[in-house]
């Protein structure tokens, strides 16, 4: 068990990525989980804004330690693949 807590806060061996979406729920729940994650010693240096569109602006303000990633709202016509290479470019 302490093995594994070492390399969950060790960011060379674990990187958590929160994924939102912008809905008011969604976003205080992320708020949540950054600070309860930030309480037991783990960053979190990226969160995924899913489905973005410039409707829907989530203030950056809210995640400031954080890197925003925007993947835009695609349609159903791209393949899984794609959407998941997409995603990766955005974040590496």
């Amino acid at each position: 068990m302490v093995k594994a807590q070492k390399k969950l806060k060790n960011p060379k061996h674990t990187q958590f990525v929160g994924v939102i979406q912008g809905e008011a729920a969604i976003i205080a729940e992320h708020i949540r989980l950054t600070e309860s994650l930030k309480t037991i010693g783990i960053q979190q240096r990226y969160v995924v804004q899913n489905r973005y569109t410039q409707d829907v602006e989530i203030e950056s303000s809210l995640f400031s330690q954080q890197t925003i990633i925007r993947l835009p709202k695609l349609p159903r016509s791209v393949e899984p693949m794609a959407r998941i290479q997409g995603a990766a470019n955005l974040l590496f």
